[in-house]
């Protein structure tokens, strides 16, 4: 996951640049909310409260565009955002076209942006600009989030619930190999601090 970091970081810095105003908040929600392509594409006004600084995931839109609810229960969850996002969407909120659905980030067309759009127009190029050597998806992304998190020794049940994982299991079976590294970097520091302390 170190270059799909390194591909958020510069796309994050390129869309805090670009001079269409739905990419700076479309890519930092992206890469800070760990969300699925479907639901940052079926992502609602309603849903996102930038008082409580949350995102509330009940809807995603599907491979023919057609808003939905989540594909399980565990899909239905709320995600904390960072300062950077909230300040992002608020700008945003003010410019965006208003559409019937209350889209956050509609195409040009005022409808729900394509999966092919959301990477072809905008995750692509904001990294092709920022010179990364290989553009990642937005699923690329979402791994990069759960991992930040994880870094930050959030709890392995508090990432199921963002990232709306249907178990436990799945969150290991996906990340476990980043708890052990996490956990074995905390060891080493006690120890070090241990050693320390000796003096």
């Amino acid at each position: 996951m170190p270059g799909s970091r390194q591909g958020a970081r510069a796309g994050v810095a390129a869309a805090l640049k670009s001079e269409q105003p739905i990419d700076a908040p479309l890519i930092v929600t992206e890469v800070f909310a760990g969300l699925r392509a479907s639901e940052l594409r079926g992502l609602a006004w309603p849903q996102i409260d930038l008082k409580a600084k949350t995102l509330t995931i009940d809807r995603r839109a599907d491979a023919k565009n057609k808003i939905g609810p989540p594909k399980s229960a565990a899909g239905f969850r709320v995600i904390p955002l960072p300062d950077l996002a909230v300040s992002e969407l608020r700008k945003w909120k003010l410019r965006c076209p208003k559409t019937e659905l209350e889209l956050a980030f509609p195409s040009a067309r005022k409808a729900v942006l394509s999966h092919t759009s959301l990477h072809r127009l905008h995750l692509i190029p904001l990294q092709e600009s920022a010179k990364v050597k290989r553009a990642y998806s937005s699923h690329a992304f979402r791994h990069c989030a759960a991992s930040l998190w994880i870094e930050q020794r959030v709890s392995p049940k508090r990432i199921q619930i963002w990232m709306g994982h249907s178990s436990i299991q799945v969150t290991f079976d996906t990340y476990g190999h980043l708890f052990e590294q996490a956990e074995a970097d905390s060891a080493v520091m006690d120890a070090v601090q241990r050693e320390v302390m000796k003096a």
